[in-house]
């Protein structure tokens, strides 16, 4: 699969290699899945609104190995390794008449546990009833959240000097039936895409700290309102560059 100066393809032992290169800047990346995919929802249905046809089919590969090289204008190829998230989504609606945005959330945990979430704003600022999420095991077994098991606060905003839109901004989230507690903040604020035919998004890494079950945890996440999304993430190293976990 290609566009333009970007293309995805599947070696024969299964791993996905993605290389994309513009003015001088290039990525050439390995993925190799640890987890087999984490199907969200109920039955395969992910809802997104209350009525018929507010849904869609969501499957996550939540914990990609990946290695190969990134390079810069103005800096020679760097190797780097690291762990990736990604995401597939099809359906055939969008946001209902009440609804005006979502929050987000691809964490990796560092017990090898992860966390897909999502708040769906409605037009008055609270959440729709329709938000949830999934717990990934460590072994992969996926358990559905609904929306009553999950608290997400949103403890300041950003407004963007480019499109003028105030997204939130840095979080706490808990799912106090399995006591998580995370507070999650990202890398740098700004990380807003904006195009001509679409809304706004503010799609982006982070990290962030907390517990689980007792236990202290790291993690590094994604989130996304309408956006604030950070859905596609890479944690990782490279040579000169600190760890971002």
């Amino acid at each position: 699969m290609f566009n333009e100066a970007w293309r995805a393809t599947t070696t024969s032992d299964g791993a996905w290699r993605i290389s994309a290169a513009q003015d001088g800047d290039a990525i050439d990346l390995v993925l190799r899945s640890r987890k087999e995919p984490a199907v969200h929802g109920e039955n395969g249905v992910s809802v997104k609104a209350e009525g018929a046809g507010y849904a869609s089919h969501y499957y996550s590969m939540t914990r990609l190995e990946v290695s190969g090289s990134v390079t810069t204008k103005d800096r020679k190829a760097e190797h780097c390794t690291g762990l990736a998230w990604m995401d597939h989504e099809f359906g055939s609606s969008a946001l209902r008449e009440n609804q005006q945005g979502w929050d987000w959330f691809a964490i990796q945990l560092d017990n090898d546990a992860e966390l897909m979430l999502y708040q769906i704003r409605r037009a008055d600022g609270t959440p729709d009833v329709t938000s949830s999420g999934s717990l990934i095991t460590s072994d992969g077994d996926v358990i559905h959240l609904t929306r009553d098991q999950i608290v997400i606060r949103s403890l300041g905003h950003w407004k963007s000097p480019n499109s003028g839109a105030t997204y939130p901004m840095r979080w706490s989230v808990s799912i106090p039936s399995l006591r998580i507690r995370l507070r999650l903040d990202p890398v740098m604020e700004n990380q807003e895409l904006v195009t001509r035919s679409s809304t706004p998004l503010n799609d982006g890494a982070g990290a962030g700290g907390g517990s689980a079950r007792c236990a202290q945890h790291r993690g590094v996440w994604p989130p996304s309102p309408a956006g604030v999304e950070w859905r596609r993430m890479l944690r990782g190293r490279c040579r000169r560059a600190s760890q971002c976990a």
